[in-house]
């Protein structure tokens, strides 16, 4: 089978269960999202391990980040509310700096926290954004998000192979073009456009949210590109064929989730949305 049969029905997979988790509803996706989430910080942990360029708490950070998740989702749910139990949480990697015998843990420790502001924390912005608004708009706003991701990403490859001609950050990434930059933000404006049609929801919000989307998870992109070649390493993971790891599908995600999250503050504010 070759590479980019394997690579689209993997990717295929993968939207019919992230697609599918939004519409099936609160629960579902809590718990998708939680997965992700998990494989994803444990991808980025490991990640360190390879080339010995530090050596996270990663079962401290790992039970760590799921406990935050754990409580944090189900405060907004309504199964429980302890959401000041992630207070002492967030502390409890400290204590293994007493414990540790490596030559320089607080390098470790730094990895171990990094992992939780780069992984979790985004993810849990991701949840919010489907519970945003009203249980009629929720799902909208998480999906096109998405959706604006994956044709920035697909057209910018398309834009890059075809076209590409001058490079965009050749010491990061040597295979990605300004060409291919261009063409995802484009196709990602016209995605927003679509979306919104298809939606009836306001153009402007989704217009810009597009370039939001697109410009800052381009940067999300190279920031993991950065990250995996300090570490020596091509993809973060395995666990989907043809895409690399969890890490390699959500890079532009986690980064435009944020300031995407408050470009929809700002809107709701105005009754945009």
């Amino acid at each position: 089978m070759s590479n980019i049969l394997v690579r689209t029905l993997s990717g295929a997979l993968f939207i019919v269960i992230v697609i599918g988790a939004f519409l099936l509803g609160e629960l579902t996706t809590a718990i998708v999202l939680g997965t992700f989430m998990s494989l994803g910080l444990l991808e980025f942990y490991q990640l360190f391990y390879k080339n010995n360029v530090g050596k996270p708490f990663k079962n401290t950070g790992l039970i760590t980040g799921v406990l935050i998740y754990l409580l944090f989702i189900g405060s907004h749910i309504g199964l429980w509310k302890l959401n000041v139990l992630i207070f002492p949480l967030i502390a409890i990697p400290f204590v293994l700096l007493l414990y540790s015998k490596e030559k320089n843990p607080l390098n470790d420790l730094a990895l171990t926290y990094l992992g939780l502001i780069y992984v979790l924390i985004p993810f849990i912005i991701i949840f919010q954004l489907y519970n945003f608004s009203d249980e009629d708009t929720s799902w909208k706003i998480i999906s096109g998000m998405f959706l604006i991701v994956w044709s920035n990403d697909t057209f910018a490859y398309l834009s890059g192979r075809f076209f590409g001609k001058h490079k965009l950050f050749e010491r990061i990434s040597p295979k990605k073009t300004w060409e291919g930059t261009i063409g995802g933000f484009i196709f990602a404006i016209i995605t927003g456009a679509v979306f919104a049609y298809f939606t009836s929801q306001n153009y402007v919000y989704w217009l810009i949210g597009a370039a939001i989307i697109s410009s800052t998870g381009a940067i999300g992109d190279l920031v993991e590109s950065k990250i995996k070649r300090i570490v020596g390493v091509k993809d973060s993971g395995n666990i989907m064929p043809g895409h690399g790891g969890i890490l390699d599908r959500f890079d532009a995600v986690l980064f435009a989730a944020p300031f995407f999250y408050v470009w929809s503050m700002f809107c709701l504010s105005l009754k945009m949305i």
